[in-house]
């Protein structure tokens, strides 16, 4: 998730004290508040440094851990801002912050590449179709779907609600993930569909992603051969 606020970056990084400091690829690692004694940040560092390329992490600056106010008010535990990622502190597992760090640092691409991605219209193509097909097969299940823009693009908190409350992340991923979608999350916007993207290309199975998301996946191959 992209939150731009410079009132708030000021307010979380005043709340950056008695931290503990890590690297990856030479970045700021801050620990504000510890993370759990089964979860090992040298690990998280070393997997991630194995799997990214070091030029992505052009556009972060810097990677708080802690807990913060924000992740409650919105519901979240991860988010890129002013050129940081900030995770949570409460994460499950080594391998469940590695998925935060790389989701938030597909968004801070979306700034450096944002044209690159976007300017052709071909992942937005990609991704109205899917949700047209997902808005036509819910209406077949019973949804009442008429209320919400499927074709609205970018973030929405009535069709998230919707997603999430009256049918159910759990229900969508187990009837469309891998049909149409990654996971659930996918489906939210343009931006999410993305990122999910970009896990998957990383961190999951990229014949997968080619054969769901054909246009995306040439989207990321072109970022990932953009090294100077």
């Amino acid at each position: 998730m992209i939150i731009r606020n410079q009132n708030l970056t000021n307010r979380i990084n005043e709340a950056v004290l008695n931290k503990s400091e890590y690297k990856l690829f030479g970045k700021v690692v801050f620990v504000k508040d510890p993370l759990p004694d089964h979860v090992f940040l040298i690990d998280v560092v070393s997997k991630i440094e194995s799997l990214i390329p070091k030029y992505l992490f052009h556009d972060v600056g810097v990677i708080y851990i802690g807990d913060f106010d924000i992740f409650e008010k919105k519901k979240i535990n991860a988010l890129y801002l002013d050129g940081a990622i900030y995770l949570s502190n409460k994460q499950d597992s080594n391998n469940d912050m590695v998925d935060d760090i790389i989701h938030e640092l597909a968004h801070s691409l979306e700034e450096q590449y944002g044209k690159d991605i976007y300017a052709d219209n071909q992942i937005r193509k990609e991704f109205l179709l899917k949700r047209r097909w997902l808005e036509r097969n819910l209406r077949h299940q019973g949804f009442n779907t008429t209320m919400y823009d499927f074709d609205k693009t970018e973030y929405d908190i009535a069709l998230d609600n919707f997603f999430l409350k009256d049918v159910g992340y759990q229900y969508l991923n187990a009837q469309f993930s891998g049909r149409a979608f990654i996971n659930a999350y996918a489906v939210t916007s343009l931006r999410e569909y993305f990122a999910t993207g970009f896990e998957e290309y990383y961190l999951g199975d990229r014949v997968n992603l080619l054969r769901l998301c054909p246009n995306l996946y040439q989207k990321l191959e072109d970022i990932d051969s953009m090294e100077d």
